[in-house]
């Protein structure tokens, strides 16, 4: 969803209108050992450029392949990572490898599957933490600016419907929310280094960042693009903003009193900043599904759905459902015979279903404990 991030797709949804759906089964299985399969779909774009989707890393077999969906080019990306889990290994906390850009703004999940034996039976507990993203300052100037009557009424209608002046303002204000959303930037830029900059050096930069949409002629660039449902120009013009913006930060820094080195943890603090945020947006209308197949029966959960007999597998099945037979049957080799003891054994499933804005500014977790008796 990167060009849902340009200036106007902040907010104009119909210019550039995407999501990612991620579905992932975990399945546990008698010993503690299991297996966790993700399928990602989504718009190509969506799935390749946002955050860290599963790949080749150490641990994961992946395949991926496009398809058409049903609208004329509207073509989607299908992604499958499965991993097989030794008892008593850690799950991935994030699908961001550790050299990677995005390894420090990555959603991250920590999961842990501990086994308890005790006199009565074997109790299966899991709990995964999804960690909250940073989200209310952005939102703070997006209520503010974004969501008058007037805008909410003019953003209803269709840009081809609406009129020159409407468009003039409903430009005005998405330069207004992008001025304020880099101004904060650079204030959680410098709040990030110890110690942060002085006073001057702070605000003249934010005040430099901030005047990039100063520019009498950008209304009606950004005017021009809500009446031509311009896609292509507002991906041009946020490049050009970013770029520009850089530029006016960068320049900032170096007429100031800092030395190099502290010009350059700036910079590094606001790129980080920035991709921090770009990936919580993208994850905002991203779905989620997450199923748990755990030996016995579920006993205490927070899941959306009522525990339902399940099936023990290895996630070929899933493999193969999303259409990619070839890997099925990889996971299958691999994966080995199962003991007959390990088929015989009941077991149950729950589900949990959210938007991906539900960890705005909050922690999700995902509780569950089955039980086998002695």
């Amino acid at each position: 969803m990167m060009a849902r991030r340009v200036i106007l797709a902040v907010a104009l949804l119909w210019l550039v209108v995407g999501c990612v759906r991620r579905r992932e089964q975990i399945t546990v299985m008698p010993d503690g050992s299991g297996w966790v399969t993700v399928i990602v779909e989504g718009d190509p774009e969506d799935v390749l450029t946002g955050d860290a989707m599963p790949s080749d890393a150490p641990g994961w077999t992946t395949a991926e392949r496009r398809r058409d969906a049903q609208k004329e080019g509207d073509e989607k990306l299908v992604r499958v990572a499965v991993r097989r889990l030794a008892a008593g290994e850690t799950m991935p906390p994030s699908y961001a490898g550790s050299d990677t850009r995005l390894a420090q703004v990555a959603l991250r999940f920590p999961t842990e599957m501990a086994v308890e034996r005790r006199d009565d039976g074997t109790y299966y507990h899991f709990r995964r933490e999804y960690a909250p993203r940073r989200a209310a300052q952005i939102d703070y100037h997006r209520k503010q600016v974004m969501e008058s009557d007037e805008i909410k009424a003019i953003g209803q209608k269709p840009p081809a419907e609406m009129s020159e002046a409407e468009r003039a303002t409903l430009a005005s204000a998405f330069i207004r929310f992008e001025s304020a959303r880099m101004g904060e930037f650079v204030d959680l830029a410098a709040l990030s280094l110890t110690p942060p900059p002085s006073a001057d050096v702070w605000a003249t930069a934010r005040n430099r960042v901030m005047e990039v949409y100063q520019k009498p002629d950008l209304v009606q660039q950004v005017t021009s693009i809500v009446q031509s449902y311009g896609g292509q120009e507002t991906v041009a013009l946020e490049q050009r903003l970013r770029k520009q913006t850089t530029e006016a930060l960068r320049s900032s820094l170096q007429n100031s009193h800092l030395s190099r080195d502290a010009v350059d943890s700036f910079m590094d603090a606001w790129d980080r900043v920035r991709l921090e945020f770009e990936v919580t947006e993208d994850l905002g209308d991203e779905e989620f599904e997450v199923h748990l197949t755990l030996p016995g029966r579920i006993v205490a959960h927070n899941a959306d759905s009522a525990p339902e007999t399940a099936t023990l597998a290895t996630g070929a099945d899933e493999v193969r459902d999303a259409g990619f037979e070839e890997l099925a049957e990889r996971v299958r080799e691999f994966a080995g015979p199962m003991r007959d003891t390990d088929k015989e054994l009941a077991y149950e499933r729950v589900s949990w279903i959210f938007k991906g804005k539900a960890v705005y500014d909050r922690n999700v977790v995902l509780l569950a404990t089955s039980f086998v008796p002695r």
